[in-house]
């Protein structure tokens, strides 16, 4: 069995080993970066925020990112879900820092695969188009792991018509 970290190295980027083939993108640094730089340009279209959702930041504690990424700018950003309630982020690569504040943890996983219960107050699912097979259970996951009158924040559209893993 192979480590989470024991890259596969293609045409000289670098793949994730966790599923493997599952990502169309490398996880490679140039990919790395233009994750951070899309995740950027997101938040300055937003006004400098994560979201838009009718939400009550103040009642925001748990949250889950789906498809975290590298992990760096949805979680260390200036953000009104600044706070110090446990923050999950989930994703097929090891492309996270070690280092993390002691509420932030990465898990290697796939979204697709059965979920464990968990509650969450806010669950972040952004820039996953064309990474998702199937739109309406992983929408369908969302709903049953939010908390009550919590808010799901999902890509503006999604296609359900994904030939990826």
């Amino acid at each position: 069995m192979s480590s989470v970290i024991d890259y596969p190295i293609e045409n000289g980027r670098r793949y994730h080993a966790y599923r493997a083939g599952c990502m169309s993108c490398s996880d490679h640094y140039n990919e790395m970066d233009r994750l951070d730089y899309a995740h950027l340009v997101s938040t300055k279209i937003l006004g400098d925020k994560l979201y838009v959702a009718p939400i009550e930041e103040k009642n925001i504690h748990q949250v889950l990112d789906i498809g975290t990424g590298t992990g760096l700018c949805k979680f260390f950003s200036r953000t009104p879900l600044d706070s110090n309630g446990p923050r999950m982020g989930i994703d097929l690569s090891a492309i996270q820092p070690e280092w993390a504040p002691p509420n932030v943890k990465f898990e290697i996983d796939d979204v697709e695969s059965p979920w464990v219960d968990r509650t969450y107050d806010f669950i972040n699912c952004h820039w996953m188009m064309g990474s998702i097979q199937d739109w309406p259970k992983l929408i369908s996951n969302c709903y049953k792991c939010v908390s009550h009158e919590r808010t799901k924040k999902l890509p503006p559209t999604y296609q359900s018509t994904s030939t990826h893993c």
